[in-house]
């Protein structure tokens, strides 16, 4: 989410090697090179040509080329909850510091094919990362997944928990003389046969594992699971110089995916 000389979010055009890679979707970077394959990363903010035609700004990016000696490079970054700290919520609340782990491997190598005339660059980054999404969410107790809302409570006049009301759908008194009609309430705000169909839907979500944290019921439910993302990427670019004249090309790979857990199917659920 860049944001450039003021502007909104998604508000700058981005380039990469002279092209843009600006997506149609959200303006986002549509191609993401490998950090290492990257000679150099601009910022224009102002003064810029017409060929900048969108946004207050523009990102520009270059990336490197073989020269007539071979090089290479490798890396590895990690991070690991074991290095971070747990948040003031989790402390407050008594929840464990979440599993956070990066691990990023990546290589580079580029050299000459034919030496002062044709070079190849290429660069590889593999990506596996873990997390723990945390949720603390609201879910029907088992009295309301059976359609019994007795002691269900709402937010009534300054905010003071009131007996929710539960109108009957299908029972419908009034006058055809005042054009006034009002559905019945359920007695005791119990639906005496809910729909097979409804009961199903409410079968979805897992009983409360927690005490609420408000009176209306608020809260109730905490889960947490394990999220992955996995990328693979190469990058490549080849260059070739006749006299003052020069050609280059470039493409890559990346092959990925997220995998994230619902919440009602978290570990704690």
């Amino acid at each position: 989410a860049l944001n450039l000389g003021g502007a909104a979010a998604f508000g700058a055009a981005i380039q990469l090697d002279g092209l843009s890679v600006t997506s149609g979707s959200w303006n986002e970077a549509a191609v993401l090179p490998n950090s290492d394959s990257l000679q150099e990363v601009r910022a224009v903010t102002n003064n810029y040509t017409a060929e900048f035609g969108r946004g207050m700004g523009a990102i520009q990016m270059s990336t490197k080329s073989g020269t007539n000696q071979f090089h290479g490079s490798a890396y590895y970054r990690v991070r690991n909850e074991a290095f971070n700290a747990n948040s003031f919520y989790n402390n407050t609340n008594g929840i464990a510091r979440a599993q956070f782990r990066v691990n990023d491997f990546g290589g580079t190598i580029g050299g000459p094919i034919i030496k002062d005339k044709l070079f190849v660059f290429t660069s590889y980054e593999l990506l596996l990362h873990d997390d723990t999404p945390q949720w603390t969410l609201t879910v029907p107790t088992a009295a309301q997944k059976a359609g019994d809302f007795s002691q269900t409570v709402i937010s009534g006049t300054n905010g003071v928990a009131t007996p929710v009301t539960i109108w009957d759908p299908n029972n419908i008194v009034g006058s055809p003389s005042t054009n006034v009609y009002q559905r019945d309430p359920y007695p005791n705000n119990v639906i005496p046969n809910p729909s097979p169909y409804a009961l199903k839907i409410m079968s979805i979500y897992p009983l409360p594992n927690q005490p609420p944290t408000t009176a209306f019921g608020a809260n109730n439910f905490f889960a947490e699971g394990k999220r992955t993302f996995n990328r693979s990427s190469n990058n490549s670019r080849m260059d070739y110089h006749h006299g003052k004249q020069s050609i280059y090309m470039s493409g890559g790979v990346s092959i990925g995916r997220v995998t994230t857990p619902s919440p009602y199917t978290g570990a704690n659920s």
